[in-house]
């Protein structure tokens, strides 16, 4: 299974055994003829796995004899079973942070602790609600940290909702 490959280094690659491409987007590539040509003469136990179904069209499109398959992307896949948190007001706009072990936690201090953000939050009445990353973050009027367990409804709620969802990935975060 290749999570993410190039198709010039995969061409060349000729196991016997089945093969698994991930196309994170890689269709985009097919503007150049080349990649192309190599794409459509992959052999035939190479298996595409689209994370969209416009990819998954476009790869049956231009290669209708190649195996292709659909597997939604886990992270853009949000519940219809949601449920909105008792901190979130009624018609409130805001933007979520679900800080994870991957943060960059010198960003999202100075992010939280800059008082250009929270002019901005203020002046256009929106809150940041932000997973609890530290004992040394502290609320205000504008933000929201989260200290308890989320839900899955009240998390896929929280994403669903957000007029932006903040990722803060270190530098170090290479997936």
């Amino acid at each position: 299974i290749l999570l993410c490959y190039d198709i010039l280094s995969t061409y060349f690659y000729r196991p016997k055994t089945k093969v698994v491409l991930i196309n994170h987007n890689n269709v985009s590539q097919f503007s150049s003829k080349i990649k192309l040509w190599m794409t459509l003469h992959l052999p035939a136990n190479y298996i595409h796995v689209t994370l969209n179904q416009e990819m998954k069209r476009r790869m049956e499109e231009l290669n209708p004899y190649k195996k292709c398959c659909y597997l939604p992307h886990g992270v853009i896949q949000v519940s219809t079973d949601c449920k909105k948190p008792l901190y979130v007001g009624k018609d409130e706009e805001y933007l979520f942070c679900p800080v994870n072990r991957n943060i960059d936690i010198k960003l999202m201090t100075n992010i939280i602790s800059s008082e250009y953000v929270d002019d901005y939050l203020k002046s256009n009445k929106i809150k940041l609600f932000i997973k609890k990353f530290s004992d040394t973050i502290r609320a205000s009027e504008n933000i929201f940290v989260i200290d308890s367990f989320l839900e899955k409804v009240e998390y896929d709620y929280l994403i669903k909702n957000a007029l932006a969802v903040i990722l803060p990935y270190s530098t170090s975060f290479q997936y």
